[in-house]
């Protein structure tokens, strides 16, 4: 399995700990190393446009696209309108794609939620995301 990760880099130090947990879990289901493929966005807005980009030009070298990065919610309504945003075209990505386009940012009230879905020695978001790609990969071959 190939898989590329679009990571968001605006929190760098809970977008790792996802990395991480992702990272883990591949090689946990027998993946390797040099089949994972990471491409920096600086922000999650940015995420879909480098998932669209890694789908029109290179969706043949990788078996899923996997998201990861983190929204927290702040006094403003810009985390309402990037949140929207972002998941909306994920989501079309991943109805329009021929791999699997798994969805990884989290979407947290607070930093305390951030922190806890980014644990590494608890229920890692990033591990989960994983599982669920690797999952979809599965299925798709199924359906070929």
């Amino acid at each position: 399995m190939k898989i590329a990760i679009v990571k968001s880099n605006f929190y760098s130090d809970l977008s790792a700990n996802l990395f991480k947990g992702a990272k883990e879990e591949f090689i946990k289901q027998g993946g390797v190393d040099e089949n994972i493929e990471i491409f920096d966005v600086p922000g999650a807005f940015e995420v879909p446009s480098a998932v669209s980009k890694i789908l029109v030009d290179s969706s043949l070298k990788f078996d899923a696209v996997v998201t990861l990065g983190v929204l927290v919610k702040g006094e403003t309504d810009h985390y309402e309108h990037i949140s929207r945003s972002v998941t909306d075209r994920i989501s079309e990505l991943s109805v329009d794609s021929s791999i699997p386009v798994v969805y990884g940012i989290l979407t947290v009230q607070n930093m305390d939620q951030a922190k806890a879905r980014c644990d590494l020695k608890n229920k890692n978001k990033g591990a989960e995301v994983m599982a669920a790609a690797i999952d979809m990969i599965n299925c798709f071959k199924k359906v070929k």
